[in-house]
């Protein structure tokens, strides 16, 4: 009996654990080469335009317009998520019994070499590599020897990058590859002029009269050294979760309430010890994490690491009558915008974006006080048990 409790606690004290650990994965940079381009069309050049995380920059809704069809299921592939499948119907049993589908496959990469030599190999099988203008992207549409549009393309990015577009199992045809090229060469299109748009604003947003600079800003955050306040995280489609959290220096509590169960997380930072206590069963389980301290991050931790990931203000607005700062920043293939409380440092609202939507976490009831050592240790006489 005691094992299932201990088993049923673990699995509830999981769901909260997101809200106390954030890890963002390191991932290494490639150098880049020259990709030579078609003749015609018009490059994109790409330098401040990342799409590497291909299911993250190019969501499913893009392909389901180009092709009229719906994407059952998306799937991100390979260390650096440079590769993402779209399904358009998806089995458990779907070869030699295992799962998969008929898939349109869009892949980044910067590797020019390969791109040659697949393309010379093509060529001597009778293929041929033709830019289609209509895409409005320099790219090649592979012509199979029948004189078709095959079911592969590539968009040319310029400097060794570029984009492989593909079918698998008649998941669409050479004319839908090229509708889908259209709408991600669009989409490119209109990310880059933003971010041109976004870059010519800049500078006057951060030097004009009795404007703070974003590192000033920062700074206040930083210095915060005990403050609690409430956490709601919401996406499209889903109910939102809502945390009251306390935070002291290496210390955080956070309450949440879910299915008519209270369950409080309490972290020591430093320590790497984590407990997961449900008040109405006198239980609280304690974990030893094996992660670094800067892996269990408040918002105070996010802001002391904002700097290094080259933020730029987009511009200033005001959440709940407090001015705030908005930056937006790419931490190693998740973009994210924020909004910063220009008299304390500390975010009000923030927006991450991923495959499956956009998360927006809202901090509110911020309120910086001393907080008792006591909220920070479980009562006296509850069980201890481990995993």
């Amino acid at each position: 009996m005691l094992m299932k409790k201990a088993l049923i606690f673990f699995i509830i004290g999981l769901v909260v654990l997101v809200g106390v650990i954030f890890i963002i994965e390191k991932s290494k940079k490639q150098p880049e080469t020259n990709l030579p381009v078609a003749e015609k069309g018009s490059e994109v050049k790409v330098s401040k335009v990342d799409v590497s995380n291909v299911c993250v920059f190019f969501p499913k809704e893009l392909i389901e317009k180009a092709i009229g069809r719906e994407i059952v299921k998306v799937e991100e592939f390979g260390i650096k998520k440079d590769t993402c499948f779209y399904y358009t119907s998806y089995s458990e049993n779907f070869h030699y019994d295992s799962p998969g589908g008929p898939e349109i496959v869009v892949s980044y990469s910067e590797d020019p070499k390969e791109f040659e030599k697949n393309k010379k190999l093509q060529e001597d099988m009778g293929y041929v590599y033709q830019p289609d203008p209509s895409i409005g992207t320099d790219n090649y549409v592979v012509i199979n020897n029948r004189g078709e549009k095959s079911a592969l393309l590539f968009l040319i990015l310029g400097k060794g990058k570029y984009l492989m577009v593909k079918s698998v199992y008649n998941a669409a045809t050479g004319e839908e590859l090229v509708k889908i090229a259209k709408v991600l060469a669009e989409k490119i299109q209109s990310v880059k002029k933003t971010t041109n748009e976004i870059e010519k604003k800049e500078a006057p947003i951060q030097e004009s009269a009795g404007e703070k600079t974003l590192g000033e800003v920062l700074s206040r955050g930083t210095n915060v050294s005990s403050v609690k306040y409430d956490m709601i995280a919401s996406q499209p489609g889903k109910p939102s979760m809502t945390q009251k959290v306390w935070f002291k220096k290496d210390r955080m509590r956070t309450e949440m309430t879910t299915g008519g169960q209270t369950i409080i997380i309490i972290a020591n930072i430093t320590r790497g010890i984590i407990y997961q206590y449900l008040p109405a069963q006198n239980m609280a389980m304690k974990m030893q994490s094996d992660k670094t301290p800067e892996s269990s991050e408040s918002p105070i931790e996010i802001i002391k690491g904002i700097e290094k990931y080259n933020p730029k203000i987009v511009g200033i607005e005001k959440i709940d009558g407090k001015d705030c700062l908005v930056v937006e920043y790419n931490a190693e293939g998740t973009n994210i915008k924020s909004w910063i409380w220009k008299e304390k440092g500390f975010p009000l609202k923030m927006e991450i974006s991923t495959s499956s939507g956009t998360i927006t976490t809202e901090f509110k009831n911020i309120e910086f006080v001393d907080i008792p050592d006591n909220m920070f240790e479980l009562p006296a006489g509850v069980k201890i048990i481990t995993p």
